[in-house]
């Protein structure tokens, strides 16, 4: 392979486990590194896996500001050598029919979008994500020929980036979401175990795709049907969302195996399977009543009911950059160290049960008066 180091067999087994472990204490987190590493796994069998569904999953990676999130998404596009020529942002995409074109190009390896923010450019391309999902290109006319037209073919796969989760709920619903953790990340010896070898990484999506080149597709969709029915039957989602997870659980649950970890990443795929539904549904929920109370010492928030507010009251003096969406806040809130947990609480003038989030401890200015005013209706 150019560029990368002649490595045999056992060394390329050796660079995977090396790959995923590092990967993961870099994340602090084994089951986002094997999600993120299995859906670049899947990547290798998109076009057998496309043909049998009709789509394949967009991988989506957000996270606050600098905390390395386009280093992991190109350490990831590294497997495939496209962690250069395959890396745009959107704010410098402009009308974005270079990178529509290189989609065509490349076939069953990752292309990436970074920046994606919750602002009107990225609206403006919801059309765009859905179109590609659905591997449905640009429609274009045929030269010399005015009553011809041909579309263009999408082939690549698509990683999206940002500091936000997607506003579009149908967009959304398209992806597999990874959160870049803020806290109980080793970012020093991972990184320059990452960096000193991005070049070799290449090697892993090699063998990956020889794999891909000689499997029988029949026993792989009956082992990824055996993976959705487990997940429809507990998380109760629709059979294109059970989809998504079940690739990745069958491609993190294989990876797993053969680097030795030990985790029942069926189990946790569930569990993110249920997080995404329940977080897109609670997005497009409109509440109303109080939302501050105090429990003991602690400062209990109705977070949906709050964010709403805000919204409506100071959404027309906000600048576009500086709106985030509801979700991404309360994944935000739980990264701080004055969080304490979220859990089902009595708010409201009804007395009903809500999910509330649950502060306490040395709170910043701000909370501290909105724990004052708590005090006031307790």
């Amino acid at each position: 392979i150019r560029g990368a180091s002649e490595l045999n067999r056992e060394d390329r087994h050796d660079l995977l486990v090396g790959y995923v472990n590092n990967l993961a204490k870099n994340l602090g987190s084994m089951p986002a590194a094997l999600t993120m590493i299995a859906w670049a796994n899947a990547n290798a069998y998109s076009k057998k896996l496309f043909e049998a569904y009709g789509f394949f999953p967009f991988l989506f990676m957000w996270g606050r500001h600098a905390k390395g999130k386009t280093t992991l998404i190109k350490w990831l596009m590294a497997t495939y050598g496209m962690q250069d020529i395959g890396y745009a942002s959107l704010p410098n995409l402009g009308t974005g029919v270079g990178f529509a074109r290189n989609m065509s190009v490349f076939s069953s390896v990752p292309m990436c979008l970074d920046e994606v923010r919750a602002d009107q450019q990225t609206k403006n391309f919801y059309g765009h994500f859905r179109a590609w999902y659905n591997r449905q290109g640009r429609t274009l006319g045929v030269k010399g020929n005015q009553t011809k037209v041909h579309t263009q073919e999408v082939r690549s796969t698509l990683i999206l980036g940002g500091q936000d989760v997607l506003t579009d709920a149908a967009t959304r619903s398209r992806c597999i979401e990874v959160q870049i953790p803020t806290n109980g990340r080793e970012m020093q010896e991972s990184y320059v175990w990452m960096e000193q070898r991005v070049d070799d990484f290449r090697w892993i999506g090699f063998d990956w795709i020889q794999e891909a080149a000689h499997i029988e597709v029949g026993p792989l969709l009956e082992a990824l049907r055996s993976h959705e029915k487990e997940i429809v039957a507990d998380v109760h989602c629709d059979s294109r969302v059970a989809k998504h997870w079940a690739m990745v659980s069958f491609f993190g649950q294989r990876i797993a195996a053969k680097c030795n970890i030990d985790i029942d990443f069926l189990s946790y795929a569930k569990e993110a399977c249920a997080q995404s539904v329940v977080d897109q549904e609670e997005e497009n929920c409109v509440l109303t009543s109080d939302h501050i109370a105090l429990d003991g010492d602690n400062l209990v928030l109705w977070m949906t009911e709050l964010i709403r507010l805000v919204k409506q009251k100071g959404g027309s003096i906000m600048n576009e950059g500086e709106r985030f969406s509801k979700n991404a806040i309360l994944k935000m809130l739980q990264d701080e160290p004055y969080y304490v947990e979220c859990k089902r609480h009595y708010m409201g003038n009804r007395k009903a049960q809500r999910r509330a989030y649950v502060l306490s401890g040395n709170l910043p200015a701000p909370l501290e008066n909105i724990k004052k005013i708590a005090a006031l209706y307790s």
